[in-house]
């Protein structure tokens, strides 16, 4: 078990989250890559809607 969960650290990344804000979209990510090179940087488009 002990050496499952080292595999599994090993497998493991770090990852920054841009989730934009309003007018922005999530390809503004391309910006944080070089601030975070060891991360993976993942990009998201957020929504709302309201009825």
């Amino acid at each position: 078990m002990k050496r499952a969960r080292q595999h599994k650290e090993e497998l493991m990344k770090d990852a920054v989250l841009y989730i934009h804000g309003k007018g922005g979209y999530a390809a503004e990510c391309e910006h944080y890559r070089p601030l975070f090179p060891d991360c993976e940087v993942i990009g998201l488009d957020y929504h709302t809607s309201s009825a």
